[in-house]
């Protein structure tokens, strides 16, 4: 049951790729290239509430980051950056290791694959969803407002891999959980070593 409709959802959406240049566009770059716009835009962040933390500590955007905010908070903002991610894309090749499943491209007839992808490759969870709501997951720990933007963004890739016919939806699920798991046990390990709280 739960299989007919991953299947249902994922055809509901990939069936609107080739109706459209402009759409096929937007998700192929939502699914490749926007990745890589989110990493450049974290780092952006993390660089711009640096340079604030040392600036004018008091107003410092890190008021939850370390023992007193300032260059503490943005070194555990920059831990969680890192760490995060990591730690999700290592859960991922764990489960990859134990439980293996087929791209939709490979598995199923009729797929609009917009890019190429090796067959050889699981399909759950999404890595490109792993990684991109593990950073929105990091951002949104320090700063709410940024995080929502980031979250939308990391949205927009899990759409574009199911759009182009890589993924199925449950593989993005399956992604965001793990995410989700990475980003609560790397806030854990940031506020043992810097003493942050919630």
């Amino acid at each position: 049951m739960l299989y007919q409709i991953d299947v249902y959802l994922f055809r509901l959406l990939n069936n609107l790729a080739g109706q459209s240049r402009v759409w096929d566009w937007f998700f192929y770059f939502c699914a490749v290239y926007l990745m890589f716009v989110l990493g450049a835009a974290v780092l952006g962040l993390f660089l711009y509430y640096f340079w604030r933390s040392g600036i004018n500590p008091p107003q410092s955007p890190f008021k939850k980051g370390g023992i007193k905010g300032g260059f503490s908070g943005a070194y555990s903002f920059l831990f969680l950056l890192v760490t995060t991610p990591i730690l999700a894309y290592f859960l991922k090749i764990i489960i990859n290791l134990i439980y293996f499943r087929p791209r939709p491209f490979v598995a199923l007839a009729d797929v609009h694959q917009l890019f190429f992808k090796s067959p050889l490759e699981a399909s759950v969870p999404s890595g490109h969803t792993v990684v991109a709501f593990a950073l929105a997951f990091a951002v949104f720990y320090k700063n709410k407002i940024w995080g929502s933007v980031f979250l939308v963004l990391a949205a927009a890739v899990a759409l574009g891999r199911i759009f182009t016919g890589v993924h199925y939806p449950l593989d993005i699920v399956a992604g965001v959980m793990v995410a989700f798991l990475a980003s609560l046990s790397s806030i854990r390990i940031s506020k043992r070593l810097f003493n942050a709280s919630i």
